[in-house]
Parts: structure tokens; sequence; C-alpha cells
């Protein structure tokens, strides 16, 4: 997660992690706290690119967990498998009790859902966040920098486009969602 001097004042390097448009990139000042930045995205109708920067701005366990409540928000349990309800609640167990079994659950959760779904990205972001992402019993291999709160992205990306001709007023549900963890 950002240092708190980064949570106030917006740097290069996490706007580098975000992978922004170049549209986004334009808008970029370091003088804006991320709420201010957050919103000029929006404003400018770049939610893709506002929906990468909340979740690098809130790291790996928050944004996993905006992720499922965006996923939960968007009714996105209308329609889903079993697997898919599995993967999500394997996210939601982990985020509660946050040990490396209730980690690896949602691994295998994620594999079933397939990471093709906004739920199974919830549970593989949830997988890659923390601890090893090598096989237990073996040499700890520690998940790429970043990895998580991208994985996190395209699970929220995912379900805002379930229903396409409402993407505006889903984007803009879950990046108020994300927003009350910003600070201002």
């Amino acid at each position: 997660m950002p240092d708190t001097e980064q949570l106030h004042t917006l740097s290069a390097e996490l706007l580098a992690n975000a992978e922004l448009s170049e549209g986004a990139q334009k808008l970029f000042r370091s003088d804006l706290t991320p709420a201010a930045y957050l919103a000029g995205l929006s404003n400018a109708g770049l939610f893709p690119d506002a929906v990468k920067f909340t979740a690098q701005v809130l790291g790996a366990k928050k944004s996993v967990a905006w992720a499922a409540a965006c996923v939960r928000e968007l009714g996105a349990e209308n329609g889903q498998t079993e697997q898919q309800k599995a993967a999500l609640a394997a996210a939601q167990q982990w985020l509660t009790e946050a040990n490396d079994e209730a980690r690896r659950a949602a691994q295998k959760a994620a594999e079933l859902a397939k990471i093709s779904t906004p739920e199974g990205c919830v549970a593989i972001a949830a997988f890659f966040s923390e601890g090893s992402i090598a096989p237990p019993h073996v040499q700890s291999v520690p998940p790429p920098p970043n990895v998580a709160a991208k994985i996190a992205a395209g699970g929220i990306l995912l379900a805002v486009i379930k229903e396409p001709k409402m993407a505006v007023e889903r984007f803009e549900r879950c990046l108020q969602l994300g927003l009350k963890e910003i600070p201002a």
C-alpha cells in the first residue's frame, strides 16, 4: 500500500503502477490529492482509469475488499454460478480471517469460478495480495508488486460491463464506494 505521504500527494510512481491511459496521465498534477485526481478522472469520463487508480491507491487488501463490495453492489450475484458465489465467499472469508489457509482457498475457488469472471478476479486478487504464490512447503515466492490491486480493478471492470448500457452509473457507484476509503 502507498505510504502516508503518497496518500496526500500524487506520485509519478503511483500513476505508473496504475498503468493509466495517456488521457489520464495528462490530468496528472503532483499537487493533487488522490481524491481530487479521482474526481478529475471521473469528470473527464475516464472511468476505467479511475478504477485502476483507486485500486492502486487502496493497495492490495483494501482493493480486494473494494472489488468484493462492488461485485456485490452491482448485483453480480444475479445469475452467478455456484462456483462464482463460492469464489466471492472465499475472498470474503480471506478478508475476514486474512490467513494463508483462507488465501489459498480463495485461489482454488477462483480457478473453479474462472478468472474471466468478476468473482474469480476478486478471489485470485486475494491470493495475490500477500504471502507466497508458490505451492505450500516450497521456497516462498512473493507475488509481483501491485498485481493484487490490478486484478481487483479488473474484477470491477468486468462487473461494470455486465450491463453496458448502464456502465456510467455502475462506474460511478463503484467509485463512490472506493472514494470512501481514500483520504481527501
